[in-house]
């Protein structure tokens, strides 16, 4: 017998759900570690800007 409902789920239609979890998760700890690194390279440029500056007036 042959279920109609709209409700069911096969393995083969589970599949790309559980890919596309895996590829917002992977945005989401990209977004994260992003987060964490932008302070560390504004402060590296605005430190490399400051040398740049106080060589060019020395």
């Amino acid at each position: 017998m042959v279920s109609i409902e709209p409700n069911t789920v096969t393995d083969a239609d589970a599949q790309p759900d559980r890919a596309n979890t895996l590829y917002k998760a992977a945005w989401r700890w990209h977004f994260y570690a992003g987060l964490c690194v932008i302070p560390f390279l504004i402060m590296l440029a605005v430190t490399g800007l400051a040398m740049l500056w106080i060589s060019t007036l020395a």
